[in-house]
């Protein structure tokens, strides 16, 4: 989850730290790990309303337990 004055400046932080974890955890590439997740994961909008707009990544349990052993 990222906040950030622009939906877009949170959507690009918050897919940029989730593809490093997601790829530091399971030993793969940039590229993999944007693939991976442009298949099992959501982008959410959060709030809006304040400043500062908030954005989170959803991935489903079923795929977390596989992605973060």
């Amino acid at each position: 989850m990222v906040s950030s004055r622009s939906l877009d400046e949170a959507s690009r932080e918050t897919v940029n730290w989730v593809v490093k974890l997601i790829g530091k955890s399971l030993g793969i590439d940039e590229e993999k790990a944007i693939a991976l997740l442009s298949m099992v994961s959501n982008l959410k909008i959060s709030q809006i309303v304040n400043p500062l707009k908030t954005i989170r990544l959803a991935i489903p349990k079923k795929y977390l337990k596989r992605i973060f052993k």
